[in-house]
């Protein structure tokens, strides 16, 4: 990792202890600290790693504790059938509705993020259908013909933004929704 005064590295041990860590869900950092305590005596290291991963902006502390369990399926089961907190469906909804940008509430982080509409759009349509990005790029530019979005010449326009927000979605927003319990 670079840091402002050369670059940090940490041993394989620590890294691989970490990501068990937090494979299982959302902790405080307090937590953290105290599950890597349990596989190494050193507190004062497990601190340090832990302070210099946090100011890097490579570690994000969480509020409330949340832990990852099995996909909340509805309906059939089906991927596409994935059930989303009600809260984010409703934000989400009304930031493509009014095409503005809407703060997604967050109990794990302890307040929320802010989401465009555009992301919105393609966020809403990956958790209907989970597609790759390719094929939700496609879905998106077709609701951003389909409803306008905008003007009929910007053929381009709208194809470079749909495969923007659909990779933004693919790559970033979903597994930031797993993440913070927001969808299964």
């Amino acid at each position: 990792m670079r840091l402002p005064r050369g670059f940090v590295t940490f041993q394989d041990a620590f890294v691989d202890e970490l990501k068990l860590v937090l494979q299982a869900g959302t902790w405080t950092i307090g937590d953290i600290a105290a599950r890597l305590r349990g596989h190494t005596q050193n507190a004062h290291e497990i601190a340090r790693n832990l302070t210099i991963l946090l100011s890097a902006g490579e570690l994000a502390p969480f509020a409330q504790a949340l832990r990852y369990g099995p996909a909340a399926r509805t309906g059939d089961g089906s991927a596409a059938s994935i059930r989303t907190d009600a809260v984010a469906n409703a934000v989400l909804a009304q930031s493509i509705e009014h095409r503005i940008a809407r703060a997604i509430p967050s109990r794990a982080l302890g307040n929320g993020f802010e989401l465009q509409p555009i992301d919105a759009l393609a966020l809403s349509e990956w958790l209907a259908n989970r597609a790759d990005a390719v094929t939700l790029a496609r879905r998106v530019a077709d609701r951003l013909r389909h409803d306008c979005w905008f003007d009929a010449d910007a053929a381009s326009q709208i194809d470079g933004e749909a495969r923007r927000a659909a990779r933004n979605a693919f790559e970033v927003l979903a597994p930031m929704f797993v993440r913070l319990g927001l969808t299964a």
